[in-house]
């Protein structure tokens, strides 16, 4: 689709007639997101809606089934112990709020930012965060996330904010009963591509001239 983009964009500058159109090639390291599904076996089944974070892992096609352990900020799991969260799936709860400036963003972010590194560095086996947004849709925002040097990426996905609400919901409703969660990534890294800059330039009348 990149590529038919390249494609499409110098058609279009040419067709309107600008000068030198031309697809400037560059070599990128290139993760694709792959299938994503989420869904929570028990005790109250459903699907829930999920989009990879960018430069993570694969659960494998099959997926993988754990317990699901709620964490309300980032710094709750910042003080989660040491290897508590073997063989678990962390859920980081960090809401952004609205406001006029955006500024929240900065606050929220973290979750995304550096949140699955630090659930991978406490032995968590993936981890799923509240998209960083302040949207109502089913439609997940992701973006990219980074491990510290030393931890092997995990699968981690953001859950929709309707979905994520519903996730928390769940664990108030449990009683103690375990939330166990089906989550499916397979994102995978394509290893070094050529993409491309598309250029094209509108010429002066006057060479005399400054541009």
């Amino acid at each position: 689709a990149e590529k038919r983009g390249r494609e499409w964009a110098m058609r279009w500058l040419t067709r309107n007639g600008f000068a030198n159109v031309a697809d400037e090639p560059f070599p990128m390291e290139t993760w694709v997101p792959g299938e994503a599904r989420a869904e929570i076996v028990s005790p109250f089944p459903q699907p829930l809606e999920v989009l990879a974070l960018g430069d993570t892992a694969s659960t494998g096609p099959g997926g993988m089934t754990a317990e699901v352990v709620l964490f309300r900020t980032v710094d709750d799991l910042r003080a989660a112990p040491a290897g508590s969260l073997k063989g678990k799936i962390a859920y980081i709860s960090h809401s952004m709020t609205q406001t006029q400036d955006g500024s929240q963003y900065g606050f929220a972010g973290p979750a995304r930012w550096v949140g699955a590194g630090i659930a991978a560095s406490k032995g968590a086996v993936a981890t799923v965060i509240k998209s960083v947004g302040t949207d109502t849709d089913r439609t997940p925002h992701t973006g990219g996330t980074d491990f510290p040097d030393g931890v092997a990426p995990t699968p981690a996905g953001a859950l929709s904010l309707p979905d994520a609400r519903n996730l928390e919901r769940m664990f108030a409703r449990a009683d103690g009963r375990p939330i166990m969660m089906k989550l499916t990534l397979t994102p995978r890294s394509l290893g070094t591509t050529m993409s491309g800059n598309v250029v094209g330039e509108i010429v002066g009348r006057d060479p005399s001239l400054p541009p």
